[in-house]
Parts: structure tokens; sequence; C-alpha cells
């Protein structure tokens, strides 16, 4: 009880310190409300990602330098910089960053990059440089920055050669992975209700008609099935059991929608 309490003190205490920092460059740059998050002790695991194996086991040994970096001192090398985790959208980036935090004990940042240099322009590298030295003063740390690309035009040197030692590529999931991710949110969303909430599902009919479609489109999609539950039963229909069919109508729905806000993307609604 008392190194808990000891533990929620220093947590404090650097909660507070990181407060401060970041007020005081906000001063400097301007705010950097909603662009810099912080979570001091991550909760998702690498058992909430769905797929993605061979990334997962990559990033678990990516771990062991962030826990124990004088293991590879023992064999004669250098503990890897850092890694860049590359794919589509959707796919899980930002989940296995905050799991290898999670898995590592550290402090989970996340720069939202396209935020930084559409706000702060040519001052952003010098934001970045001052952040990067904050993170890495205040102990154990996963320092996640998405969109590399504008990364490297800020800096080419942060994403040069030496810089990341792992290349780890997140593709989209195949339809094995499809059906874990589908099992796990089926999981996660009857233990948060406390009760059976889907019917048997039909895979066979599922997946096929699910091609080239990402974990966060999967989550999306399951969400649709159920709000489409809430909407029947504030209806008065009475309460039933999310089946096969209504995930499939689900789809049909959402591929619409998919393909609308592709076309706004690039531009052909604008």
């Amino acid at each position: 009880m008392a190194d808990r309490q000891k533990r929620d003190d220093q947590e404090w205490a650097l909660q507070r310190r990181l407060e401060d920092v970041f007020a005081k460059l906000g001063e400097k740059f301007g705010d950097l409300t909603g662009r810099v998050e912080t979570q001091f002790r991550p909760t998702v695991t690498f058992d909430d990602v769905g797929g993605v194996r061979q990334a997962k086991a990559e990033l678990r040994g990516f771990a062991v330098a962030l826990t124990n970096p004088d293991l590879y001192s023992r064999w004669g090398i250098a503990p890897p910089k850092g890694l860049l985790l590359y794919g589509p959208p959707g796919t899980g980036k930002t989940k296995l960053a905050q799991a290898l935090a999670t898995a590592s004990g550290a402090i989970f940042y996340h720069l939202k990059l396209t935020n930084l240099t559409s706000k702060f322009g040519v001052n952003t590298g010098e934001l970045l440089q001052e952040i990067l030295r904050i993170v890495t003063s205040e102990g154990t740390a996963v320092l996640f920055l998405d969109e590399a690309e504008a990364l490297s035009l800020l800096d080419p040197t942060l994403v040069a050669p030496g810089r990341l030692d792992h290349l780890i590529e997140i593709a989209l999931p195949d339809t094995d992975d499809q059906r874990e991710i589908l099992e796990l949110i089926r999981v996660r969303t009857e233990k948060n209700a406390g009760r059976q909430i889907f019917a048997p599902i039909d895979y066979d009919k599922v997946l096929p008609v699910m091609g080239g479609m990402s974990g966060a489109d999967i989550s999306v999609i399951l969400r649709r099935t159920l709000e489409a539950k809430v909407h029947a039963v504030a209806a008065g229909t009475p309460p039933s059991l999310v089946t096969t069919e209504n995930v499939l109508d689900a789809i049909d729905g959402y591929k619409g929608v998919r393909g609308v806000v592709e076309k706004i993307r690039y531009g052909q609604y604008l």
C-alpha cells in the first residue's frame, strides 16, 4: 500500500512538472492543447490489438530495449533507438505504440504532427526538439509521432538511417486477422454490457464482403450495428441479439459512406 501511494505521488509530481513545462512551451510557441497527449499509465495491451502477429512479436522484442537495455551490451551491441510503424490508416499503429508503452512501463506521449505543422509552421522543428528533450529527461518513454512525412519535412535527420533501427509494416488485416478483430470487439462489448449481445456470427458470410477493410473499419461497422439495435429498442422493438444479417446490413451501409468519404478525401465532392 505504501509503495502504491509512493508511486501515485511520484506520478502526480511528474504530471505537474510536465504540465508546467508544456505551459511554458505554450507561452513561447502557442497553445499546445490537443497537440501533445500524455498517458502516464497506459492500459492498452498487445492482446487488445487483433491480427498483426509479426508486428506484435517485433514490438515485444523492442520492449526489451526499454526495460533491460543493459542486456544488449552483453551481446556487444547498443539497444535500438527507434522504430517506424508504417501502413494504411486504421490498422492499429497508435494502439500498438500504446501497447509498447504498457509492456515497457513507460509514459506514452502522442505528438500530432499534422496539428503541430499547421499551427506552428517553421517553428515546429524547434518545438519538436524541445519536446524530445523533455521526454528523454523524464524516464522511460514511448514517443509516438504520427505522420512521418510531416516529420521528415521538418527534419530529415530524424528519420535517417541509424535513427530508426526497425521498420515494421502494419498491413491491412487478412481474413484470419479480421475474424480475430471481430471476436475481440465482440468479447469487449459483451464484457462492457455485462450480458450476451451477439448471436453466433456466420463468418463464411461476413468475411468475404469485408475485403480490404481495416480494424478501424470493422470497429465502425460493429458500432453501427449496435447503434441500430439501440435505435430499434428506443422505438419500441423488443430487444434481440445481433445476428449475421444485422452485421451484413451494417457492412452494406458502411460501404456507401466509405465511398463518399474517399471521394471527399480526394476532392471529388469539393
